[in-house]
């Protein structure tokens, strides 16, 4: 029986090209885009058989740590998170978990996936990533190649070199997205399309960083070295100091070490995969009507064929169209023909660098929180309301806000409200104002999840004002 291997899975990045349900406060990786789980749960079933797989490192951005943690434990499994206090790519991202890992066994094998990327045949994932194990250990960084159904101009592709063993190839090289006509040439070449994931032991892809991209193997070595590890329930979080996070250079994996190395083999992938980069690439892999459209949510189509409808909330008429994609949420609508609705990089941009807009790229209405769920029903420049479920058990952290009153209407269940000297119990239908500059906190003692409508009024209301006390949210 063979060592474990340590799934190390990526999940740091904004996930842009799927706005506006993928935002930087809450990215598509753990969005449910195909079913009723996200792709990083799923990401974390395929690595779940314990005969095969230790528990994994999961390298996520501050901000998305209880996210990472409650799907861990909604798929009852444990792991070590590494949160990284800037984004740096994936090159960084890899080379701290592969000192972590190291400094934890010494010999270990780590098998790198994207939290976003879609599988469903995870009995031919087991064995495409089985297949590259005696590659990995005679010193290779393997990755897997992906037989193309299609001239995909959005992926990245792979020209197999020479035979190691039967399914297992040393890589000849890497070739950068295509046009469309370079890419029949190259499938008709035989080449494959690069998966993005990767199974190596550390010791090799430190060695090649050190020989390919020093600077950023010395800011990992730094970064492992003086992190600080904090237990929380049954979660480790490895916390990464930003100054010596951000010694390293920021690129890709594949710029700083698998397109310079002479040391990468590529195994033939005996499973499906889609990195779901596009809403085009959603439309491919989900279901479709006679008529060839995806309809998801609430939506009304007419004379329509070929389309993605998409809709979180308002309801969506489409009539007498072809070849769009139509997403709305509660607060935008994304309308595009269907083909180029990938390259949404320079319109997210656009509604960064604007004032009035720039939210729209940042957050949701609705979000998740550590303690439950918070929906913005109405924001104006002296009033916001927000809807929230409080998990049973749950608390917020003790806070108090300078410029703005706080009204809390309890809709369902039995809230608890602790100021600095008191503590108030809120039942169904009953209202509590907290004045301005008073820390409180809310609670929610209850088995059932808590239901309230929280009022803000005042002069300031863009968060400027709060001065958090505690960041210690938990259990009541």
């Amino acid at each position: 029986m063979h060592p474990l291997i340590v799934p190390v899975i990526l999940s740091g990045g904004a996930g842009t090209r799927l706005w506006p349900f993928s935002r930087n406060s809450y990215p598509k990786q753990f969005i449910p885009l195909i079913d009723t789980k996200s792709t990083f749960s799923n990401t974390l079933q395929r690595v779940a058989n314990p005969n095969v797989f230790a528990p994994p490192i999961i390298v996520t951005g501050w901000e998305f740590r209880f996210l990472v943690a409650e799907e861990l434990s909604n798929e009852n499994m444990t792991g070590r998170i590494v949160l990284e206090p800037l984004r740096r790519d994936s090159g960084p991202a890899i080379a701290v978990a592969a000192h972590i890992a190291q400094s934890l066994d010494k010999n270990v094998t780590l098998l790198v996936l994207a939290a976003d990327h879609l599988v469903r045949d995870v009995e031919g994932f087991e064995r495409s990533i089985l297949a590259g194990m005696a590659a990995a250990r005679d010193g290779y960084i393997v990755t897997f190649g992906i037989k193309p159904n299609k001239p995909a101009t959005s992926y990245g592709y792979i020209e197999p070199g020479p035979s190691i063993s039967e399914g297992v190839c040393k890589v000849g090289r890497f070739i950068e997205k295509p046009n469309l006509e370079k890419a029949r040439d190259l499938i008709a070449d035989g080449c494959v399309w690069n998966s993005g994931n990767f199974l190596f032991k550390t010791k090799t892809m430190l060695d090649e960083l050190r020989k390919h991209a020093p600077e950023m193997e010395a800011a990992a070595a730094q970064s492992s070295a003086s992190r600080r590890v904090e237990r929380i329930g049954q979660f480790d979080f490895d916390l990464l100091d930003a100054d010596d996070f951000g010694k390293s250079p920021s690129k890709s994996i594949d710029f700083a070490v698998m397109e310079k190395s002479d040391c990468v083999a590529i195994v033939s992938a005996q499973h499906d995969w889609s990195d779901l980069g596009s809403w085009q690439a959603l439309w491919e892999v989900n279901g479709k009507d006679k008529n060839g459209n995806v309809a998801i949510g609430s939506a009304t189509l007419s004379e329509t064929e070929n389309c993605y409808i998409s809709s979180n909330g308002i309801h969506v008429a489409v009539v007498g169209v072809e070849g769009l994609t139509v997403v709305a949420t509660k607060d935008a609508v994304l309308v595009a023909p269907r083909h180029i609705a990938s390259e949404l990089k320079p319109l997210v941009a656009m509604l960064e660098n604007d004032e009035t807009t720039k939210q729209l790229a940042r957050r949701h209405m609705m979000s998740k929180q550590p303690w439950g769920w918070e929906d913005i029903l109405l924001q104006t420049e002296s009033l916001t309301v927000k809807r929230m479920g409080v998990k049973p058990g749950a608390r917020l952290a003790l806070h108090k806000r300078m410029h703005n009153h706080v009204h809390y209407l309890n809709v369902r269940g039995t809230c608890t409200i602790t100021t600095e000297d008191e503590e108030f119990i809120i039942r169904q239908n009953e209202v509590l104002s907290i004045p301005e500059g008073r820390a409180h906190r809310l609670c929610n003692l209850q088995d059932d999840e808590l239901e309230i409508i929280e009022t803000q009024t005042g002069e300031k209301l863009n968060g400027s004002g709060v001065i958090w006390l505690h960041d210690d949210y938990g259990r009541c």
